[in-house]
């Protein structure tokens, strides 16, 4: 996910990840919230694009989502000072939350920083504790997958390659479905079609 631009092996090894991820969802009954970390710093093109494939595609903007900035542990006053200081520069690049969490992950050298560390498993448990009193958003796997395929060719793959459009290409989605994500081939060939047909409708649109 963090490259611009990827082959087609590695696009086809991030569906599967993509298929496991979205079963295991459903399996749990679906997603309560999203957490968004992000290493305190300057808000990077790849951020930008994840939080477009999860939050506003994916999960049609219907989850909470929340930034969990990391690394703070230096962070001059408090470590809340972080988010005073770059609110303007995150919400220009396009990233809303309903909440915002600056914390640290580490003790630091002698525990230098045990007292902030602390502090960031109260928030860290509050915020949890919070989110996990909110109904959950159902997940229909079959639709979400057909979504982050689509979405995941858009963000990572030139649209010019050969294999893109190639019937070697869907060759290689079929079985990959079918053998790494455990799909029956009728199943396999009926979510490449709808995957096909989404395409198509955004095309015409």
């Amino acid at each position: 996910m963090n490259e611009p631009i990827i082959p087609h092996r590695t696009y086809l090894d991030a569906l599967v990840e993509a298929h496991k991820l979205i079963v295991s969802l459903e399996k749990q009954g679906g997603i309560h919230a999203l957490l968004f970390c992000i290493r305190g710093g300057r808000i990077s093109s790849t951020v930008q694009q994840n939080y477009r494939l999860f939050y506003e595609f994916l999960c049609h903007q219907k989850v909470p989502l929340a930034l969990i900035f990391t690394g703070l542990e230096n962070e001059p006053v408090d470590m809340d000072n972080w988010w005073k200081n770059n609110k303007a520069q995150v919400e220009l690049s396009g990233i809303a939350s309903f909440r915002q969490v600056c914390i640290t992950t580490i003790m630091g050298y002698n525990n230098a920083c045990e007292e902030r560390y602390l502090e960031s498993r109260r928030k860290m448990h509050d915020l949890l504790n919070e989110l996990g009193r909110v109904p959950a958003h159902s997940v229909e796997v079959s639709s979400w997958f057909a979504r982050m395929c689509k979405k995941l060719r858009e963000f990572l793959v030139p649209v010019k390659l050969p294999w893109l459009k190639s019937l070697s290409r869907e060759n290689l989605m079929k079985q990959m479905l079918m053998t790494r994500c455990n799909l029956s081939k009728e199943d396999a060939v009926q979510l490449l079609q709808r995957i096909s047909d989404d395409k198509r409708i955004d095309e015409r649109n």
